[in-house]
């Protein structure tokens, strides 16, 4: 349903009703002058008091006028600063709700770490300083990334693995879906890429990569650091860190400067 501006269509029938109640106090303003002047003119002096009286009513009407001139002003203000202050509540409200979601997805991550991986606070607080750096170079968001190494976290044992898988993470997501992506891509990524590390390695040749017999081989039997190293090379040597690319383009600084705010 449409919503309905009342708060013009309010201003336009008031100036419209102030506008017709202006023009008649005129009228009437006129008429009093108009029976001032013929008193002056003579015609019976014990009319002098009546004459003054209507000089007075006359200049009442006057500051009447004027004060109904100045309370429509008054009420246009009001309206104006209402409308400011209803973009400004609507403005906090969209603040509230990203500074929540920056909580819950912090809180989140916190929990799955320590649960899976006994990470300590030092631990915990270097993966949130790794996202916010992530994010000062290319194009998501550090609730964002948490969103996603949530999901990583349980395919893995290290906080150190987790820190350096995130570049991966990222870059493969700008890769494959780019400036669009959602919390739920970066969460399905984060799943492909966690099925990798456990040497289910059918998800990322689907999308494009390939892999050696002996990178294979690595990802299916290697240490945690080992498969860090090899997907490393594989994503950011074949393909560049796309993620950081992507900051450079228009749509990318657009998203950079909103994540910044």
């Amino acid at each position: 349903m449409a919503k309905i501006n009342t708060t013009f269509s309010f201003r336009d029938e008031f100036s419209a009703g102030m506008n017709k109640l202006n023009n008649s106090l005129e009228n009437l303003n006129k008429t009093l002058l108009g029976m001032q002047n013929q008193m002056k003119g003579g015609v019976n002096p014990a009319l002098s008091d009546t004459d003054k009286k209507a000089k007075q009513v006359g200049d009442n009407i006057g500051g009447l006028n004027t004060k109904l001139l100045n309370f429509s002003s008054a009420v246009q203000v009001l309206n104006t600063v209402r409308n400011a202050f209803g973009e400004i509540s609507s403005s906090v409200a969209e603040c509230s709700s990203l500074y929540n979601f920056q909580i819950e997805q912090e809180t989140k991550l916190e929990q799955v770490m320590r649960k899976h991986m006994n990470a300590s606070e030092e631990q915990i607080q270097m993966i949130k300083d790794a996202t916010s750096q992530q994010q000062s170079i290319g194009i998501y968001g550090d609730e964002m990334q948490m969103a996603g190494l949530q999901e990583l976290a349980t395919y893995i044992d290290d906080a150190e693995t987790l820190k350096g898988l995130m570049p991966v993470l990222n870059s493969m997501l700008a890769q494959g879906v780019g400036t669009n992506a959602t919390v739920r891509d970066m969460q399905s990524y984060a799943t492909m890429l966690g099925k990798v590390m456990q040497g289910q390695v059918g998800g990322m040749s689907k999308r494009g990569y390939k892999f050696t017999e002996a990178e294979e081989e690595i990802l299916k039997t290697g240490t945690e650091m080992e498969k860090m190293k090899v997907l490393t090379e594989n994503v950011l040597g074949n393909f560049g860190d796309m993620n950081e690319a992507l900051r450079n383009t228009p749509q990318g600084q657009i998203i950079a400067l909103n994540n910044d705010i």
